[in-house]
């Protein structure tokens, strides 16, 4: 596959951020019938309203560059329309244009969403991937566990395996206590690794998990994830920045999302950093369904269905006091039930 450099280059394509400002409407249809010159692809780069995709009939040409269509045939009604990870169909502008439009976009099999953090829409991440990394830092900025909850239950809704990946341990004087504080997570059979992107501690593990897969990579800005890209790449494709010291939260270094091609096999879909991440349409009564952990003490709950907040007899509250089930589990749980609308 040719180089794709320059589409991974911020500097490259400056006039497309002010995509993100606006809106498009795109009239959706079920079914029409195919032109015959389109062409199959696949979404590698998603930078506001334009699409950067890889013809799936000839893999080693250039990425096309492409809008949406006016009316696209499609199944997304009420969410992304197009997606990295997405398969489609477009249409060139020309023969041998390195522009197109995307006229179709495929059935999704599996994916990643939230909540918009503006709009009350679904926003897909990622399309057509098999594993969910939760990335995140052992310390500057700290890990945060609630919104590891957050993603598993994503992970739930899109069919997507879920592996926790902890970075920067090279930082953390106490790993042994950190590991106690993600047992939990082991006990619910969830893949967690620990890693130092910086010193190669547990690369190798990972590139072990991510060989031959299809995985999209989400977590909170500054919890060193383009520095992982370029450890897993060998090449300095992301932009590093250090942590900001104001917030303490990081700085987005990534501003849209891309696919890369791993050169040990497999794909990586790279997001933007994550500083707030919403469930999207769970009915609240439903969220205690997606935590595994509470499952063996729901059905012996005095009253079903049970929120696990007020009712007496709650098994599940008496699995808390008992130290059967995590605390900061069901913490997570009272912060997501309490958001969801």
């Amino acid at each position: 596959m040719k180089n794709f450099g320059k589409f991974f280059d911020k500097e490259s394509h400056p006039k497309d951020y002010k995509y993100h400002r606006t809106t498009q409407r795109t009239l959706i249809k079920k079914q029409s019938k195919l032109p015959k010159n389109a062409e199959r692809g696949m979404v590698y780069t998603s930078i506001g309203r334009i699409f950067h995709v890889l013809p799936l009939d000839s893999p080693n040409s250039e990425l096309i560059e492409c809008s949406k269509a006016g009316t696209i045939i499609s199944e997304n009604e009420n969410t992304s329309v197009v997606a990295v990870g997405d398969e489609v169909v477009i249409i060139r502008s020309s023969k041998t244009s390195s522009t197109g439009t995307i006229i179709k976009v495929e059935p999704r099999a599996t994916w990643l969403s939230r909540k918009e953090p503006i709009m009350p829409k679904e926003q897909i991440l990622a399309a057509n991937v098999e594993k969910l990394i939760i990335f995140m830092s052992a310390f500057d900025p700290p890990y945060n566990r609630r919104l590891i909850d957050r993603f598993l239950i994503a992970a739930e809704q899109g069919e997507l395996e879920p592996a926790i990946v902890i970075n920067k341990i090279d930082l953390e004087e106490d790993i042994e206590d950190l590991k106690r504080d993600f047992s939990v997570y082991i006990k619910m059979g969830v893949k967690l690794l620990f890693i130092s992107a910086i010193n190669g501690t547990g690369i190798r593990a990972l590139k072990n998990y991510l060989k031959d897969s299809k995985c999209v990579l989400s977590g909170p800005s500054g919890a060193g994830k383009s520095t992982l890209i370029n450890a897993l790449l060998k090449d300095e494709i992301q932009k590093v920045l250090e942590v900001s010291e104001k917030t303490s939260k990081g700085m987005h270094t990534t501003s849209y999302v891309r696919m890369f091609n791993l050169p040990f096999g497999g794909k990586l879909v790279d997001t933007p950093g994550i500083r707030e991440f919403a469930v999207w349409n769970v009915p609240k009564e439903e969220i205690p369904l997606y935590l595994k952990d509470f499952e063996i003490f729901h059905h012996d709950c005095k009253f079903l269905p049970c929120t696990h907040t007020h009712e007496p007899d709650c098994a599940v509250k008496d699995a808390v006091e008992k130290g059967k089930l995590d605390a900061q589990r069901y913490e997570s749980y009272l912060n997501i039930f309490e958001s969801m609308e």
